[in-house]
């Protein structure tokens, strides 16, 4: 695993939370907006996880108690995607 003081690099992939009701597999737009929107606990923008810092992407969902882990989907997005949008 990728030391997470690490710089982030473009050919990572960073990890989102995003709430079930946020994800739509049956419509063709399959995210909302909302889903990456900050929550009112992200003051520096949002909250994602570094693949590369993470055994596996379910990782991330480590810090949502047991019993509510179902209610997220994971976003796997590349930095440089994220990048190439001036993110």
């Amino acid at each position: 695993m990728k030391d997470e003081r690490a710089p982030v690099s473009p050919d990572e992939v960073v990890v989102r939370l995003i709430w079930r009701d946020y994800y739509r597999p049956n419509e063709a737009r399959l995210v909302r907006d909302r889903a990456f929107l900050p929550r009112p606990s992200d003051d520096t923008g949002l909250s994602v996880f570094r693949l590369a810092c993470l055994g596996d992407a379910r990782d991330a969902l480590a810090v949502i108690a047991l019993e509510k882990r179902d209610q997220y989907a994971l976003a796997l997005l590349p930095v440089a995607d994220l990048l190439a949008l001036g993110l």
